[in-house]
């Protein structure tokens, strides 16, 4: 083995090793802030984390509920993380998760056909995931700006669309249902309930981590995000990175959403609650998963635990004001959220003013 290959391997493990420690450490203190946060309100700390972060591990209910979110969110994390990579903050996994899940329930319901419906809904997530970084690269136009206005645009086209053309004849909550041949079914092992679509998005996890880490696309995608400059050095353009990942990006999110109804529900109710904050919860993945699609896989999952753990806490810690109220779970579990998430989120932006100043001292300086 050369000396360059065993420098590699080192810093390689190096970095795995911080990596591991800084996740664990995130960890510990957040669970050490949600029990201060139990006892400072008069519930007992050890039962409200055991109710957190076991009880919904000890019946095949609570490990099938677990499994669930992970099918959505693991795509929308990915829909967040690749762009990030380049330098993109996209927000709007939201509007793309809306795109693909109404794409593909009307190709569903017009096809009966689950491999049209979920391509179909894959092709929407990425012309909006497309559309955004065109005008972000092309008119200078801020990506969440955008996104936030076209998150709320197509939230209401979707609702428009699911109560005034899709709605069911016989069920006046939701749309249409597609037929079973439009749909991922589910199978068990043992009593727990497991859904195909959470083994196809965490295939697409493993496309997404080849595809970032061991093709050019990946590599220039990676390249423009670290360093603008050095690409330009090397013959790739950030811009059309930054629009390459968010047309991927996109992607990913309209898979979301196209799993989230045919893989899934079904339908989608005339409150849209099904699809509601879904890609917004991708963000908190994607970085508690370090931007990294392997990572994103087993953040999801803590995610969803989180979620279900938190009902938990609900329905069954008892204090000195009857059960705990949704808002003091929900604050626990937030707190363990916002411990995984906030060191990288704020390397993330530290690198991103740190290439705006070089930017602008690069600009200035042809000025």
């Amino acid at each position: 083995m050369s000396l360059v290959s065993r420098i590699k391997g080192y810093l390689l493990r190096e970095e795995v090793a911080s990596t591991a420690l800084e996740i664990v450490g995130s960890v510990l203190i957040g669970v050490l802030a949600g029990v201060i946060l139990l006892a400072a309100t008069g519930y007992d700390p050890l039962q409200g984390m055991y109710y957190l972060l076991v009880a919904p591990l000890t019946t095949p209910g609570g490990v099938s509920y677990v499994l669930v979110k992970p099918i959505f969110i693991i795509l929308t994390g990915i829909a967040f993380a690749i762009p990030a990579l380049a330098g993109v903050f996209n927000i709007g996994g939201e509007g793309q998760l809306y795109a693909g899940a109404i794409t593909a329930l009307a190709v569903g319901l017009g096809t009966g056909n689950f491999v049209l419906a979920f391509l179909a809904g894959v092709a929407a997530g990425s012309l909006v995931g497309l559309f955004i970084g065109w005008l972000k690269e092309t008119r200078g136009a801020n990506e969440v700006v955008t996104a936030i206005m076209l998150n709320l645009a197509l939230f209401n086209i979707t609702l428009y669309l699911v109560t005034n053309v899709f709605g069911s004849q016989i069920y006046p909550n939701q749309s249409e249902s597609l037929p079973r041949s439009a749909m991922l079914g589910y199978f068990f092992i043992g009593r727990v309930k497991i859904y195909y679509s959470l083994i196809f998005s965490t295939a697409l996890a493993i496309v997404a981590y080849f595809l970032v880490y061991h093709t050019s696309v990946g590599y220039w995608i990676r390249v423009a995000g670290a360093s603008p400059k050095t690409a330009k050095y090397a013959g790739i353009s950030p811009s059309s990175a930054a629009v390459l990942s968010m047309l991927i990006g996109g992607a990913f999110g309209g898979a979301a959403g196209a799993l989230a109804v045919a893989g899934y529900a079904g339908y989608i109710d005339v409150t849209l609650s099904s699809l509601y904050g879904l890609g917004f919860a991708g963000i908190g993945v994607a970085l508690m998963g370090r931007n990294h699609p392997i990572g994103i896989i087993f953040s999801s999952m803590f995610f969803s635990l989180l979620i279900v753990g938190g009902g938990e806490i609900e329905r069954n810690l008892y204090g000195p004001f009857g059960y705990a109220p949704k808002e003091l779970a929900d604050a626990v579990s937030g707190l363990i959220i916002v411990a995984l998430a906030l060191p990288y989120a704020y390397r993330m932006l530290i690198a991103r003013v740190r290439q705006a100043r070089i930017a602008k001292k690069v600009g200035g300086g042809k000025a």
